[in-house]
């Protein structure tokens, strides 16, 4: 091989050496590096060969001999790679004795290696890392604590503004990452401002550095939180985990000592007559079974005096309202039907949210319901599957509710259950009771009482996975079947024809139907009077308390047909407009249709920032339409009596 080509080898990274000749000695002249921060003129002066001189080397000076470059002996043994090639630093030069000793290091740390290649990027990487005797007893000194580093003050060059930040910053994510390395950093230190190439490089190292030991930080930490978290579950699980063993212990336990003696020296002694529990698990355990004796002995007590209760009214003649009728659905604790009958109502839980849940269904909602007779009001939780019977409080009608679940899931909450009354109207739903599944181990978990953008959480009882549901709002529309069905699609009324020709009949179930569909609080349709009731005749919306999660018109109505005991000021507001439910908010539009609908119309001064400033149209009211006018009416007393007389 050639000394051109071992030239070339070196110099391009040994790209050109592809062939090895055993027992080849050859001098590599010129050798430099491709850091382009080096300074070339601190290297010593070599000249080239004739044959290289001849050729037009890149790395001649203008006379076309000498160039600034390492001049390097390289020996390739015929037992290579067995034994590694004999490298020599031939310049009488400062650099020499320090890339001899890295380029030995080199050799000893690769022996038995093919190490050509790697050798040539390591001496143009140790050559960039060089400098003059001078420079270095500067680098001392910074790395004797006489500069404090790359935000010294004492050193302009190494200190980074907020603008060379950004700078930086934008540089990066202008050049991507698949740019040639040396040529992308180029051009983001040419977008930096009194940057070299090796300080931006040393700063994105630096930052990089510092994140990730911030991101390892954070991440340990999080860990130790969740398995402090994990450890204290799994005690807490324990703790409620009683085996038959202990049970017995704590049996024997309780009745060894009496309830006469001191209470704290007597669980201290029921905790070590029971192994594996503290006084607080005892003391914990012994509560839930007298709230489990409590709650059985009040279910039977309960259970009894309804059964007598309906033996009285049997032998009275009169009908049992809680009798089991023929067409209610059996209760089952098996999953609902996917696609139930729809009939009545159809009710979906719009905005839902679900996280760690895969399905869910309802079992219970708390509603109110007007009388298909006579109008009044009723609030009456129903049960799902179970057909919920009452007696109208104003006309004694009675009323009949069956609510018909579905399964809900992340994909498909269109339809949540449907509610079929009869002799009732559905007004609207306050709360509703449910069971969901967990994603983790598919374990039904109970919600009772969840109530509209009130979000709920709780723990699986099973994997202690994190549970959450929250909605925003009932969807609620009237489902149509038959003859009505086909009416209410073609918008004719009764004896009118099909576009077919035939007559379309339309029932007195579908004129029920539409006038419950009227009064229903539904998005985009308008409330009932525009919201206004008969004790605010210029408030166009109705209120949602959060105590019973019931709308009504106002505060009086609440407390005049409600059942809380304790009222609370809503926070939701629904638009008599169009609908809408909005969180309350005073002189301000509806968010959805604009209007205002909790604003006096009075033509005042100001009128919420809408009104009147013209004296001459403003109310009379107003104490501003005579301050200062000649409008004001003066007394005509003075003409008629004379002047006032002054004090005789």
């Amino acid at each position: 091989m050639s000394e051109v080509e071992w030239a070339q080898f070196a110099r391009r990274y040994g790209a050109q050496f592809e062939e090895k000749v055993p027992g080849a000695v050859c001098e590599l002249h010129g050798v430099g590096t491709t850091d382009p921060d080096f300074d070339a003129g601190w290297l010593p002066e070599d000249e080239l060969p004739a044959q290289d001189a001849d050729e037009g080397d890149e790395a001649q000076t203008a006379g076309g001999k000498k160039t600034r470059g390492v001049r390097i002996s390289v020996e390739l043994p015929r037992a290579y790679p067995q034994q590694p090639p004999q490298v020599r630093v031939m310049s009488e030069h400062p650099i020499r004795e320090h890339l001899q000793a890295e380029i030995d290091s080199f050799l000893a740390a690769n022996a038995g290696k093919n190490v050509l290649r790697p050798l040539a990027k390591w001496i143009d990487r140790k050559i960039g890392q060089w400098r003059p005797p001078q420079l270095q007893e500067d680098d001392s000194e910074t790395a004797n604590g006489q500069d404090a580093g790359p935000n010294d003050p004492k050193d302009p060059d190494d200190v980074w503004t907020l603008a060379q930040q950004l700078m930086l910053e934008d540089a990066l994510l202008e050049f991507p990452k698949s740019m040639e390395k040396h040529a992308r950093w180029r051009a983001i230190a040419s977008r930096v401002e009194n940057k070299s190439k090796r300080q931006v490089i040393n700063r994105f190292i630096a930052l990089r550095s510092a994140l990730r030991s911030a991101r390892s930080k954070a991440r340990a930490e999080f860990e130790a939180r969740e398995a402090e978290a994990a450890e204290q579950r799994a005690q807490e699980a324990q703790a409620l985990l009683w085996t038959e063993e202990q049970q017995t212990a704590l049996d024997a336990a309780l009745a060894e000592f009496p309830a006469s003696m001191d209470k704290n020296e007597r669980w201290k002694s029921i905790a070590k007559a029971v192994p594996g529990k503290t006084k607080r698990d005892c003391v914990d355990r012994f509560k839930k079974l007298r709230q489990d004796f409590i709650n059985q002995q009040q279910q039977q007590q309960q259970q009894q005096q309804g059964a007598a209760a309906n033996t009285t009214k049997a032998s009275q003649g009169t009908t049992n309202v809680d009798a089991k009728d023929p067409r209610d659905d059996q209760h089952t604790e098996s999953l609902p039907n996917l696609n139930p009958e729809e009939r009545g109502t159809k009710l979906a839980l719009q905005e839902l949210f679900l996280s760690n849940i895969d399905v869910l269904f309802l079992t219970s909602i708390k509603c109110v319901v007007s009388c298909g007779a006579c109008g009044q009001d009723l609030i009456t939780r129903v049960s799902a599957n179970q057909a919920h019977k009452a007696w109208c409080q104003g006309c004694s009608a009675r009323i009949v509710l069956r609510l018909n679940p579905a399964l809900v899931h992340p994909g498909d909450n269109n339809k949540a259950a449907f509610l079929d009354t009869e002799h009732a109207m559905l007004q609207d739903i306050a709360s509703c009771d449910l069971r969901a599944s967990c994603a983790s181990c598919t374990k039904l978990h109970t919600f009772s009482d969840v109530q509209r953008s009130r979000p709920q959480e709780d723990s699986c009882h099973k994997c202690f996975a994190k549970l959450q549901i929250s909605y925003q709002t009932w969807g609620l529309e009237i489902v149509l079947r038959g003859a009505a069905a086909a009416a209410a699609a073609t918008g004719a009324k009764k004896g009118a024809k099909a576009p077919s020709g035939a007559a379309v009949k339309v029932s007195k179930a579908h004129q029920i139907a539409v006038q419950e569909q009227a009064r229903l609080i539904t998005p985009g349709k308008p409330l009932p009077n525009l919201g206004i009731c008969s004790h605010y005749g210029k408030s166009l919306r109705w209120l949602r308390f959060p105590c019973c999660g019931l709308a009504y018109p106002c505060e009086i109505c609440h407390d005049a047909n409600g059942e809380c005991a304790e009222t609370k000021w809503p926070t939701q507001q629904i638009c008599g407009f169009c609908g809408t439910e909005q969180p309350d908010s005073r002189n301000k539009p509806c968010t959805n249709c604009g209007k205002y609908i909790n604003v006096t119309k009075a033509s005042s001064h100001w009128e919420g920032g809408k009104g009147q400033r013209n004296k001459a149209l403003m109310s009379h009211n107003d104490s501003r339409k005579y301050k200062n006018s000649k409008l004001k009416t003066k007394s005509n007393k003075a003409n008629r009596v004379g002047p006032k007389s002054g004090p005789s």
